[in-house]
């Protein structure tokens, strides 16, 4: 899926293998019920669900991050709950282990996942670089742009 003839490198941003948790994953996002509560107020109201994700998945309570919310609120109601419940039940376990590209992956340590989770897609992908944001939360892209940009430029321009 993640090979040589679409892309030349990939980056993984606080993304783990499986994002459900499960018995055999305890430190997941949300367990099955949880997810699909999640979906539906996705569903109900974009704009509060949206919220409160956000400000329950950064480092930094106090941070604004009303355009992070107004941006992420535009989207279809429908297809973003379903996206969301896509994503947390699909297992990456066997797709991670088989890409052979330059891969960056990339961590905060203050939000939802366990850093075991992510790192556990460094250890999956032979020759992978692992970058940890101590202090920042999953939107590291949001909270520590300018570490966040250089570390991408850095990994791509090579």
């Amino acid at each position: 899926m993640f090979q040589a003839d679409r892309l030349a490198k990939f980056i993984f941003v606080d993304e783990p293998e499986l994002a459900l948790d499960t018995p055999k994953n305890h430190w997941g996002f949300l367990d099955y019920n949880g997810l699909l509560e999640l979906s539906e107020k996705l569903r109900a109201n974009l704009p509060l669900g949206m919220k409160n994700m956000i400000e329950n998945t950064q480092a930094d309570p106090g941070m604004d991050t009303s355009d992070l919310v107004k941006a992420s609120s535009t989207g279809n109601p429908d297809f973003q709950a379903d996206l969301l419940i896509n994503h947390g039940v699909t297992d990456w376990h066997t797709v991670v282990k088989s890409i052979t590209l330059p891969t960056l992956v990339i961590s905060g340590d203050g939000h939802f996942f366990n850093a075991d989770l992510i790192k556990a897609v460094h250890q999956d992908i032979p020759n992978s670089q692992f970058e940890y944001f101590e202090h920042f939360g999953h939107f590291l892209f949001f909270e520590d742009p300018e570490h966040f940009n250089q570390v991408v430029h850095d990994f791509t321009k090579n």
